[in-house]
């Protein structure tokens, strides 16, 4: 796996720990050991924790802008019931991730 896409694992491994079990219960080890890679492969790529974290929430960050200008777009280009059925998957998701943050 080339450098680029297993940085881009690492990130989506951790943002999905770090959603599921909470920032407190997912350590650097928890983490290479769900990748099965070593500790000191992750320490290369994130040198703490805090770098790891930040790397995640930048990328999710990044990814939900990216699918609300797909909504967006797709949104001007729909039939009322499309954009009545994208609303609702919008307020969905919305309420979706407060749950998950709560």
């Amino acid at each position: 796996m080339n450098h680029d896409r297993l940085r881009r694992k690492i990130i989506e491994t951790a943002a999905d720990c770090f959603l599921k079990y909470g920032i407190k219960n997912t350590s650097m080890d928890f983490v290479s050991e769900v990748l099965h890679i070593s500790k000191r492969t992750l320490y290369q790529f994130f040198p703490s924790k805090c770098d790891l974290l930040e790397s995640s929430c930048d990328e999710s960050r990044q990814a939900e802008a990216y699918s609300n200008a797909i909504l967006t777009y797709l949104a001007g280009i729909c039939t009322d019931e499309g954009r009545k059925r994208l609303n609702n998957i919008i307020v969905e998701s919305h309420y979706e991730n407060e749950r998950k943050n709560v």
